[in-house]
């Protein structure tokens, strides 16, 4: 059983743990109130090591949780996600536990992208029951959702072409900001770096480097046009649904 209405988001890294953060705080959510020592959970406790809390209007905390970064980072980090999904399952303890996942596919040139197939046989593995859209409701009435990070925008020269929070990102950021877009391709190609990392990085050099490199894709959530923009492109991939019912 749930022992609590918690939520929890287990994402990839630590640069989707920045970017849901903002995400939460731009729909509403709040951070706990800090004491000397850091953030306190709200009804006792610490948050661990690597985990942001964020409070929802209702009360109900909301923690996101990076899989962690070591010698292994080069694995399935999807599967990895989801392997902790169902480990945290299995202990109980939230009533909502969020998958969030690159895609990873290519945006054909020539072709609209169309949302992925959720990941159903994920979401049957966590939940151990049939999932319905995006959301599979276990027997102890914890549901395990899905969010994948993707876009509607088509193949375009300013974009990175794989489907991924990169791909989001500096979509939003182009759509505002054209002439930077144009630059970062510019300096880009034909760069050693994967194209998708490095049209981000570049734009966190370019325009946001005085916040560090952590701070990055929290901090484009605070440009207005840029927020709109993701704000848009996250409804089409259904993970804003998901969070607006979390923090309500």
């Amino acid at each position: 059983m749930s022992a609590s209405s918690d939520a929890v988001l287990i994402c990839e890294g630590y640069d989707d743990r920045a970017f849901l953060k903002g995400w939460l705080l731009r729909l509403g959510a709040s951070e706990p109130a800090r004491d000397g020592a850091g953030f306190a959970r709200p009804g006792g406790g610490r948050f661990a090591p690597g985990e942001f809390g964020l409070m929802g209007s209702s009360g109900r905390v909301v923690v996101i949780k990076p899989r962690g970064r070591d010698a292994n980072d080069h694995l399935d980090r999807p599967k990895e996600v989801w392997t902790l999904v169902q480990d945290i399952a299995a202990k109980g303890g939230y009533s909502d536990i969020v998958a969030v996942v690159d895609s990873d596919e290519p945006v054909e040139e020539g072709r609209e992208p169309v949302p992925a197939t959720p990941p159903l046989d994920a979401l049957r593995n966590a939940a151990r029951t049939e999932p319905s859209g995006r959301t599979a409701t276990r027997a102890d009435g914890v549901r395990v959702h899905a969010i994948v990070w993707e876009c509607a925008d088509p193949s375009h020269p300013l974009l990175p072409a794989q489907q991924s929070l990169e791909r989001i990102v500096c979509a939003a950021l182009a759509e505002a900001h054209p002439d930077r877009a144009r630059q970062v391709a510019e300096w880009a190609r034909d760069k050693a770096a994967p194209p998708h990392k490095c049209a981000a990085w570049s734009h966190y050099a370019g325009w946001f480097s005085d916040g560090g490199t952590g701070a990055f894709y929290g901090r484009v959530w605070q440009d207005e046009a840029v927020a709109e923009g993701l704000l848009r492109r996250l409804s089409w991939n259904g993970g804003d649904g998901i969070l607006r019912t979390l923090i309500g």
